[in-house]
């Protein structure tokens, strides 16, 4: 039926989580995502305190359902070349993954930029799953 990757799965859901990483500090968009939340670094101070086991092991898994479901979805697909792996997930990541999440902040009257950062990980994340599926064939 379809034959899937299960070491690229597992580098893809990798770097969906390490991008997180990277996405959420001091170097990106830490500060602006604090402000934009209304979170001081005491209330992130105490979150740590308390332990990210729970929040990180849900980020992970996140990114193994949607590196996954990549997976399935490429190797379903009539997919002769990664440039037409990459289109595909593109086009999940924008529907999805980016739109989707909009009207979650246009109804709450949260600012745009929010959304901004949050979906735009997810979009960033996904891309690069993606291409981790999409190349390692």
């Amino acid at each position: 039926m379809f034959e899937i990757n299960y070491l690229a799965i597992l580098v893809g859901t990798v770097l969906y989580h390490g991008l997180g990483a990277l996405w959420y500090s001091k170097l990106l968009f830490a500060d602006r995502w604090m402000e934009l939340e209304g979170i001081s670094a005491e209330q992130i101070d105490a979150s740590k305190e308390r332990g990210m086991a729970v929040p990180l092991a849900g980020g992970f898994l996140v990114a193994l359902i949607v590196t996954g479901t990549l997976a399935v979805l490429i190797s379903l697909l009539p997919i002769q070349t990664a440039a037409q792996g990459m289109l595909v997930t593109a086009l999940i990541a924008f529907g999805p993954v980016l739109a989707a999440q909009l009207p979650n902040y246009l109804f709450t009257d949260k600012p745009l930029a929010l959304w901004g950062i949050n979906a735009g990980y997810h979009y960033v994340a996904t891309l690069a799953a993606g291409a981790v599926i999409s190349f390692w064939r």
